[in-house]
């Protein structure tokens, strides 16, 4: 193990406070397929792309997928991601937000005036729902599930410690 001064040292991971805190998971990165499905019925989707990466640092995960479908067969209810590269933190799922650039594809209710994307991951899962939320009314609305559409976002979200 490798000392960088009085308490910071190098060995495996970056440890603090002469073995105190413990950094082992510095930094993951990869790419992982994304999973679009129905919240009421997951159906099947058929992709023409279906792309995604996340790094992990520490607790925290950044995810960026693009991803686009021309048929969904008997997929119902709203959209959701499944099959994250990580399950959501229960303790930080009260106050995490998920940040980041968005982008829609020909949604049947596309974000319209007042109306800005949420994304959210259910505590205790790798599931996502993409959901709208207006602005004034503070409504949030289920994004439909409909084919020939395709999303790309990016967000990130606290995920279970390892």
């Amino acid at each position: 193990m490798a000392q960088i001064d009085n308490d910071i040292f190098i060995g495996d991971g970056i440890t603090f406070d002469d073995s105190v805190n413990v950094l082992d998971t510095y930094v993951e990165t990869t790419t992982f397929l994304p999973n679009f499905r129905g919240s009421g019925t997951a159906g099947t989707f058929t992709y023409v792309a279906q792309n995604a990466l996340y790094s992990r640092t520490g607790n925290i995960v950044w995810v960026a997928i693009n991803a686009q479908w021309t048929g969904i067969g008997g997929a119902t209810g709203s959209l959701q991601v499944s099959n994250l590269p990580y399950v959501q933190d229960f303790v930080a799922a009260s106050f995490t937000p998920l940040l980041g650039g968005w982008q829609s594809f020909g949604f049947t209710n596309s974000p319209g005036a007042g109306q800005i994307p949420a994304l959210n991951i259910q505590p205790g899962t790798a599931i996502l729902n993409i959901n709208l939320y207006g602005q004034s009314s503070g409504a949030v609305t289920n994004y439909s599930v409909s084919a020939n559409n395709g999303i790309s976002c990016s967000f990130w979200y606290f995920a279970v410690p390892l």
